[in-house]
Formats: C-alpha cells, sequence, structure tokens
C-alpha cells in the first residue's frame, strides 16, 4: 500500500516479506505481485518470502507456483512461500530493520536471519 508514496522503502538489496492481512484471491495476488514488480527498484530485490495465506484465501499450492514461475523477475531470485509469518498460526515475528540472508542452491533455499 505504499508503493508511489514517500514512505515507500527502498528495494535495493532488499529481501521482501510479504503476507496477507484479509483474505486474498489467486488473482488478486497475481496483480499485487506485478504492481510491485513495477517498481524501479524491484530490479534490486534479493529474495522473496511469502507467509502462509489464509485458509479463507483458497490459494492452492499448483496457483501460487502458477503466479511465482510466470514471472521473469522472480526467476532470478529466491523465493520462499508459505512462511510461517503474518495473520496464520503459528507465527514468527521478524524485527523491523533486522537483517537477513537467503541461500539458495540444488538442497533448497535457507533463511538466515543475520541480525535482530
Amino acid at each position: 500500500m505504499l508503493k508511489g508514496t514517500e514512505f515507500m522503502p527502498s528495494l535495493k538489496n532488499a529481501i521482501l516479506f510479504l503476507e496477507d492481512n484479509h483474505p486474498i484471491s489467486a488473482a488478486l495476488l497475481d496483480r499485487y505481485i506485478c504492481s510491485l514488480m513495477l517498481q524501479e527498484e524491484f530490479q534490486y530485490v534479493r529474495g522473496v518470502v511469502l507467509g502462509r495465506f489464509q485458509i479463507s484465501s483458497k490459494i492452492t499450492k499448483d496457483q501460487l507456483k502458477k503466479i511465482i514461475t510466470s514471472k521473469k523477475e522472480l526467476q532470478k531470485i529466491p523465493v520462499i512461500s508459505e512462511a510461517d509469518f503474518g495473520h496464520t498460526l503459528p507465527l514468527f515475528t521478524f524485527p523491523i530493520g533486522g537483517e537477513a540472508k537467503l541461500e539458495s542452491g540444488y538442497a533448497g533455499i535457507k533463511l538466515i536471519l543475520t541480525k535482530r
């Protein structure tokens, strides 16, 4: 919701943590991600972590995979989905201004919090 405002944080070297705060459809999620990728600094994003969606959203793993794989911008960076944060249980709270890194390879993707 901060896109286009003075409050939008810099995306340079950022790992984006995205979650829903109300039921969302797969089509709306796709639009939100496309809108975010139109931000000038999106080219500098280092990775994306998607929180688990609420059951009422009814977003399937297949729908989510289709959305992610259809975006060429997301093919260049690690993407984690169904992470335990946001408005679902169990949940993990990430500190604002914290630092993290994503490691990806043949064994998978690992999120490491480096500074809290």
